[in-house]
């Protein structure tokens, strides 16, 4: 169950990430001179949240490496204790990417509310210039 979970956390992660990148490419094409330098912060800020995704991703399959090396333990007895530590450790896995998740989310989202406000800030100012 751990491990769906995160495994549909990262698919989402994905999905969210290639609609952001392209989302970024139409307003780089689509933008004035004012705007490229806020583009330029949402790249930033991509690439820090992609780089800090692929060591989420790193862990995760480090975590499942254990995992599978479990299944080779002999002894009984160190197989439910180390059985017991992965559980815990999947658990802690599990609760640091939702973690993470959500506050990429929400860091996205402050992103487009101030973008929709710098947005409509440049377009009323340019219809004061017009009139």
């Amino acid at each position: 169950m751990v491990y769906q979970s995160i495994g549909i956390s990262l698919a989402f992660y994905m999905i969210f990430t290639a609609s952001y990148v392209i989302q970024l490419i139409v307003l780089f094409f689509r933008s004035n001179k004012n705007l490229n330098r806020y583009i330029y912060y949402h790249i930033y800020l991509l690439i820090l949240l992609y780089s800090v995704g692929q060591l989420v991703q790193i862990y995760y399959y480090n975590f499942q490496e254990e995992l599978t090396k479990l299944t080779a333990y002999q002894n009984e007895e160190n197989k439910q204790d180390a059985l017991k530590d992965l559980q815990e450790e999947g658990q802690l896995a599990q609760t640091i990417w939702q973690l993470y998740f959500m506050c990429t989310v929400i860091i996205i989202v402050v992103f487009k509310i101030s973008y929709l406000y710098f947005g409509l800030h440049q377009y009323v100012k340019f219809m004061e210039i017009e009139l």
